[in-house]
C-alpha cells in the first residue's frame, strides 16, 4: 500500500470516529432533553454540549409568544449583557422571524451580505445593532424552526459562528433538525406544565425584579451550591426581602412573615418540641393568635411536613404563615436564647460606656450620644426581656429617676422584686423611647407613665 493511501486511510478513519463521536453526542443531547422536565435548568447543562457538537461561538432559542406573536430570545449560549431579552416579529425582516414565519431552515454564510439576504426575500435584513452592544460579529448563522408535529410553531434555534470559519454543512443541518424536534417537544410539554401551575417567582417576574435568565442561572446556582433559591436572589441578586416576601406570599397565599426582633416567640409552644429538628425541617409555632396557633414555615405546601406538625400540635387550629429560611433560624436562635448578636447585659452596658461621654446637661438635652435606633440600644432592649423571661419573670419596671441618677430596672419573681441593672442616665430617653417604639406607643408624649 503506497503511503499516499495510507494517510488517505488515516484521515477516513479520523473523519469517521469524528462523526461517530459527534453522532453519539446527538444521542445523549436528544435522550437527555427528552426525560428532562424541567427544561429551564437542562437548558444550563446542555448548552455547552450544543455548542461543542456544532462547533459555534453562539446559539439562541426563541420561544413562541402567543399573546404578542412574537418571538424571544428564551435561552442565550452566551448572555449579551445588557440585553436581557431579544423581541422579533414573526415575519420576513429578520433571519429568524423569516425562519418562523415560512418554516423553513435559514443557512447564511454572512449575515452582514445584503445580496445574500436579498436573494431570500427582498425585506429580510439583519439588525447588527445587537452585535454593536455586545462587541460580536456574527457571520454564519443556521436558523432552524422548532415545530412540532411539522405544523406547530414552538419557536426557532438560531446557530451563529462556527469556529472553523466555515459555513454550516448539510450535516449540521440534520443534526439540528433532531435537536429541534426534541425540543419542540420539550417547550410544549413545559407550556402545558406552566398553564397547569404558576411558579414560586412568577411575581418577581412580573414586577420585572429579575429576567427568566437571571432567574434560571439562580436556580441552578442553588443546586449547585445546595443552598435554597432565596438566599440566592438575596445575596447574589441584592432582590429586597420584602419583594421576595410578596412572591412567596402570593404563591402559597398564605402570609409573609420575616424576621423582627420586637416579635417575641412564645416559647410555651417550644417546650415540647426538640430545637435541633425545628431548625433541620425549618419551621416553629410563633405565637398564638386567638384559638389558634400561628406556624412559621419555609413551606406551606409541603403535606408530609404540615402533617407531621399537626400531630405534634393536636387538639389545635394552625394558621401558615411562610418565611425564608435565614429568618426561621434567627427566630429560633431568638427563642432559645442562643443570639450571638445580643451579648450579655454587662458587654452592652460596657459598650454604652465606652461609646459615649457621660457628661450630664438638663434633662431635655439628655441622651443626646445614642438614640432610640441606636443598634446598642435596641441590643439593651431586647436582652433586658429575654433575660426576664430565662428568669422567669412576671414584670419588668423600668425606674427613671432624677437628672443625673441611674435608671434602676427591677424584675419581679415570685412575686418578690428585686433589682436587675442600673442604666447610665444619659441612656435613660433613648432606652423608655426604644420601649416605647417596641409597644407601639407616642414616643412624643413624656408626661404619662
Amino acid at each position: 500500500m503506497t503511503e499516499e493511501a495510507t494517510l488517505r486511510m488515516r484521515i477516513d478513519s479520523s473523519e469517521m470516529a469524528e462523526r461517530y463521536t459527534a453522532q453519539g453526542r446527538m444521542i445523549s443531547l436528544v435522550d437527555r432533553i427528552y426525560r428532562y422536565n424541567n427544561l429551564d435548568e437542562l437548558f444550563f447543562e446542555l448548552k455547552t454540549d450544543l455548542a461543542t457538537l456544532f462547533d459555534i461561538e453562539q446559539l439562541t432559542l426563541y420561544v413562541v409568544e402567543r399573546n404578542t406573536k412574537e418571538l424571544y430570545s428564551k435561552y442565550f449560549l452566551n448572555p449579551i449583557k445588557g440585553v436581557p431579552s431579544i423581541r422579533l416579529p414573526i415575519n420576513e425582516e429578520s433571519i429568524s422571524g423569516y425562519c418562523a414565519r415560512h418554516g423553513k431552515i435559514l443557512n447564511i454564510a454572512d449575515a452582514y451580505d445584503g445580496t445574500e439576504l436579498a436573494a431570500l426575500h427582498p425585506r429580510l435584513t439583519f439588525d447588527t445593532s445587537w452585535d454593536q452592544r455586545s462587541g460580536f460579529r456574527s457571520t454564519q448563522m443556521l436558523a432552524m424552526p422548532v415545530l412540532v408535529e411539522q405544523k406547530y410553531l414552538m419557536g426557532v434555534l438560531l446557530l451563529i459562528n462556527k469556529r472553523s470559519g466555515t459555513r454550516f454543512t448539510a450535516e449540521d443541518e440534520k443534526r439540528a433538525a433532531e435537536i429541534a424536534a426534541t425540543l419542540g417537544l420539550a417547550l410544549r410539554n413545559q407550556a402545558k406544565v406552566v398553564r397547569r401551575r404558576p411558579q414560586k417567582f412568577d411575581y418577581l417576574l412580573e414586577k420585572q425584579c429579575i429576567t427568566q435568565q437571571d432567574l434560571d442561572s439562580a436556580t441552578l446556582e442553588a443546586r449547585r451550591k445546595n443552598i435554597n433559591i432565596e438566599t440566592i436572589l438575596l445575596e447574589t441578586y441584592r432582590l429586597p426581602k420584602a419583594e421576595i416576601g410578596q412572591a412567596l406570599s402570593r404563591f402559597y397565599t398564605c402570609p409573609f412573615v420575616e424576621y423582627d426582633e420586637r416579635t417575641l416567640v412564645d416559647r410555651t409552644l417550644l417546650k415540647d418540641l426538640n430545637i435541633e429538628f425545628l431548625k433541620a425541617n425549618l419551621w416553629l409555632p410563633l405565637r398564638r393568635d386567638g384559638e389558634a396557633i400561628e406556624v412559621l414555615i419555609d413551606n406551606p405546601t409541603d403535606l408530609l411536613k404540615t402533617e407531621h406538625i399537626q400531630m405534634l400540635l393536636p387538639g389545635v387550629s394552625l394558621r401558615w404563615v411562610v418565611g425564608l429560611p435565614k429568618d426561621i433560624l434567627q427566630y429560633l436562635a431568638q427563642a432559645t436564647g442562643r443570639q450571638t448578636s445580643l451579648g450579655s447585659i454587662h458587654d452592652i452596658l460596657g459598650e454604652m460606656t465606652d461609646e459615649s461621654s457621660l457628661a450630664l446637661h438638663d434633662e431635655d438635652d439628655l441622651g443626646g450620644g445614642l438614640g432610640e435606633n441606636d443598634s446598642t440600644i435596641v441590643r439593651l432592649a431586647n436582652q433586658i426581656i429575654v433575660d426576664a423571661y430565662t428568669r422567669g419573670a412576671s414584670d419588668i419596671h423600668i425606674e427613671p429617676y432624677a437628672t443625673r441618677a441611674d435608671t434602676v430596672i427591677r424584675m419581679r419573681i415570685d412575686g418578690s422584686c428585686f433589682e436587675y441593672q442600673r442604666i447610665p442616665p444619659s441612656y435613660r430617653r433613648a432606652l423608655v423611647s426604644r420601649l416605647k417604639i417596641m409597644a407601639r406607643l407616642d414616643i412624643a408624649e413624656r408626661r404619662k407613665p
